[in-house]
């Protein structure tokens, strides 16, 4: 570590975190994320938002019981899924230091999005419950699509401020370069996912089209599986620079001592 470096990891030293914890909260996260894709599968393949009233019936009524079983994984899902924000935030934290304002804004961008989803998976699973009038039913197949492809800018943040974390860390490096331009590319690439809601009848970029579902769907399973993967070893790194922390402290004390005796 260089002067810079050793003091900047000592002003940040209250920064420090367990990496065992972390670690597995990226793991709770990664399953909560998994489970919570498993409950989705209820709904797949999306309807067409310009479907007839009695084929969305129709299909209410005949996956009832699967449909409340997949809001079960849901909610259970998007619970365990915010271990992955909470390692976010612990990571920006290191990168910036204690005071950090971005890790702040990760932890409720986070916590917005996973209560946002849990919280309205049970109004599908109340609609599910019993027998509802056609309207209804095509009523909550456009919010949970609406919802759950329409919003994409409460993911596209945290990847941004992810990228801002790790562009502002020219010490620690906690998170590689590259992935701090993947992250820019991967809010930018998916932002147009908010476009469903002038889609009413469908197409390339209606909620069951190919680009606001299953290309931008597909591009944050992939973000998702990268990103754990370098969490896990910014973790290992920012652990590395905490066991050098004490070496490093000590080393530097002890120049401060001579230069005093000197004087």
């Amino acid at each position: 570590m260089s002067p810079n470096a050793v003091q900047s990891a000592v002003a940040n030293d209250e920064a420090k975190f367990d990496i065992a914890v972390l670690r597995g909260c990226l793991v709770v996260g990664a399953v909560g994320l998994v489970v919570f894709g498993l409950g989705l599968f209820a709904f797949i393949p999306p309807l067409s938002p310009g479907a007839p009233q009695a084929e969305v019936t129709e299909f209410w009524r005949s996956h009832s019981t699967s449909i409340r079983f997949g809001v079960v994984l849901m909610v259970l899902g998007a619970t365990l899924g915010t271990g992955i924000p909470a390692a976010f935030a612990a990571l920006v934290r290191r990168c910036e230091g204690r005071g950090s304002v971005l890790a702040y804004f990760e932890v409720q961008l986070g916590a917005i999005n996973f209560a946002f989803a849990a919280a309205f998976m049970v109004f599908f699973g109340a609609v599910a419950f019993r027998e509802q009038e056609p309207a209804t039913y095509q009523f909550w197949t456009d919010v949970l699509w609406l919802m759950l492809l329409g919003t994409p800018f409460l993911g596209d943040t945290q990847m941004v401020i992810i990228a801002v974390a790790a562009f502002r860390d020219r010490t620690r490096r906690i998170f590689p370069r590259w992935y701090a331009w993947y992250s820019l590319w991967q809010a930018f690439i998916t932002a147009p996912a908010a476009l469903v809601f002038f889609m009413p009848h469908g197409g390339m970029f209606g909620y069951n089209g190919g680009m606001s579902f299953y290309f931008i769907v597909g591009l944050f399973v992939i973000w998702i599986g990268i990103t754990t993967s370098v969490c896990w070893h910014a973790a290992g790194r920012a652990y590395t620079n905490d066991q050098a922390i004490p070496l490093e402290r000590n080393a530097l004390d002890q120049a401060l001592a001579m230069e005093s005796s000197t004087v």
